[in-house]
């Protein structure tokens, strides 16, 4: 059996169209991603009823959002998070050595999103692929759960998961097949335990 591909999280425009949650599934089912998280409030989580037979789509809220949804934090956030055990996924400062520590001991696992390095180029880019490997380092070192989620605003911003992987390959430097496993296994494990606290 084939791998399924997992973006965990994308945040689709409120304005609805080809940059709405239609647009997602519509690329997202042409570049064969199996489930696509979706950021949303609360209440639009609730009414996220998209039936497609080839994606699904599963909420995902930062870190005060409730419900069934996919609970990650960022950025400054993250720390807290991470050492309180309260989200199922963080985005830290790749600096915060602390932040990834306490994703480690308490098996929050981290995600990169891909959509920095789209978004960046120059000095810039490489500066965030560096900080991106130093991380990398420290996680791997602790046994912490590592993937990759696109961070897109854009459903254009979407990219083939062999791609994902291939970027993921060579910019942190690891087995083309664990990199596989980010944008599969370990995504896929993290909606299993969302769906287990739900039950």
């Amino acid at each position: 059996m084939g791998r399924e591909f997992v973006d965990l999280l994308t945040f689709p425009e409120r304005g609805g169209g080809g940059n709405g949650t239609s647009g997602l599934v519509t690329i997202g089912t042409e570049l064969n991603y199996s489930t696509i998280g979706v950021c949303l409030s609360r209440n639009q989580a609730k009414r996220i009823k998209l039936s497609n037979p080839k994606l699904e789509l599963v909420p995902v809220a930062s870190r005060g959002g409730g419900g069934d949804a996919i609970r990650f934090a960022s950025g400054r956030k993250a720390r807290k998070a991470a050492s309180n055990a309260s989200v199922d996924f963080v985005i830290p400062d790749c600096r915060d050595a602390v932040a990834g520590r306490f994703a480690a001991e308490n098996d929050i696992p981290v995600a990169y999103p891909y959509v920095e390095i789209l978004e960046n180029r120059g000095v810039r880019r490489s500066s965030i692929i560096r900080d991106w490997r130093l991380m990398h380092r420290r996680l791997s070192k602790g046994g912490c759960r590592e993937f990759v989620v696109s961070g897109a605003r854009d459903p254009y911003l979407l990219r083939d998961p062999m791609d994902v992987a291939s970027l993921a390959h060579s910019c942190l430097h690891i087995p083309y097949e664990e990199a596989m496993d980010w944008i599969s296994i370990v995504p896929s494990s993290i909606i299993d335990t969302a769906k287990g606290r739900e039950s």
